[in-house]
């Protein structure tokens, strides 16, 4: 039913925290469409996203065919590759990653033709994408201009998971995003922790505004069950205190600072832990 109402309201915007069901709606959007004889063009900033988006579709029994699952990048290569002399730009048929934002201004370019923009509009009847709150501006012109072809869109995603913005600036959700994609408000149910530790889950829920910036938030005071707060010295003692006190036959895991080295600093003052390193990021 909020599938339904949802492709009602396109263009529109979904914004819920992690564990709400983002992807979950995506896919039941993407189901939805296919039952109104239309498909969808689904995009996502990762590989990994991409995975998980059709590892979703195989779990809901949605048909594969009712959707074209890429990342943002990748179609934006495909498009300056199909049509160079278009784009105003020459590239070799592996891509270069690093001149992604190249690909992304020249797939612009490629999208303001109007008959580029016809076949989009007659391949594809709806717009979806993922993760939007990792979007650079120039990405988020790139969708824009998709939008122009495939005008029933919604962008889903979340401002406080932001993990891009580190080079080229991000979208600002409420001056970037909502003005083109006005919200489309869906009752949160904290779907990770519905089955355990559910306060954990509503809690992250009611925090989030003092998440963000300007906020502060009083770990000591307004706890789920299970969640402790300790101030912590210099010495890291009582966290080396805290591990021991792991029930018997049950896992932790420890967050270190994102400083070099401290990882494999404070995993040398634990008994049997051992550090797990960034892989790319």
């Amino acid at each position: 039913m909020t599938a339904s109402r949802l492709i009602n309201r396109l263009p529109c915007s979904v914004e819920l925290p992690a564990g709400g069901g983002k992807t979950w709606l995506l896919v039941d959007t993407i189901r939805e469409g296919a039952n109104q004889s239309g498909k969808s063009l689904i995009l996502t900033h990762t590989n990994a996203g991409v995975y998980a988006i059709r590892n979703k579709m195989r779990a809901l029994g949605v048909d594969p065919k009712a959707a074209h699952v890429s990342t943002i990048t990748s179609l934006a290569f495909d498009l300056v590759r199909s049509y160079s002399r278009i784009a105003g730009l020459t590239v070799p048929e592996v891509p270069v990653w690093k001149d992604a934002g190249q690909y992304i201004e020249g797939a612009c370019r490629v999208l303001r033709n109007r008959h580029i923009r016809d076949v989009f509009g007659i391949s594809y009847r709806y717009l979806l994408v993922d993760e939007y709150q990792d979007c650079s501006l120039a990405q988020h012109a790139f969708v824009l201009e998709l939008a122009q072809a495939i005008p029933a869109c919604a962008v889903f995603g979340d401002p406080l998971q932001g993990i891009f913005g580190f080079r080229d600036k991000i979208v600002d959700w409420q001056t970037d995003v909502l003005p083109h994609f006005p919200p489309f408000c869906v009752d949160f149910i904290p779907y990770r922790w519905i089955d355990h530790n559910r306060a954990l889950g509503e809690w992250l829920v009611q925090i989030r505004d003092y998440l963000k910036p300007g906020s502060q938030i009083a770990f000591h005071t307004n706890k789920p069950t299970g969640v402790t707060f300790r101030l912590a010295t210099s010495s890291r003692f009582e966290l080396r205190k805290a591990t021991t006190l792991v029930p018997k036959g049950e896992t932790a895991v420890v967050i270190a600072p994102p400083d070099k080295y401290s990882a494999r600093l404070v995993a040398s003052h634990l008994d049997g832990y051992v550090t797990m390193e960034d892989v790319g990021g």
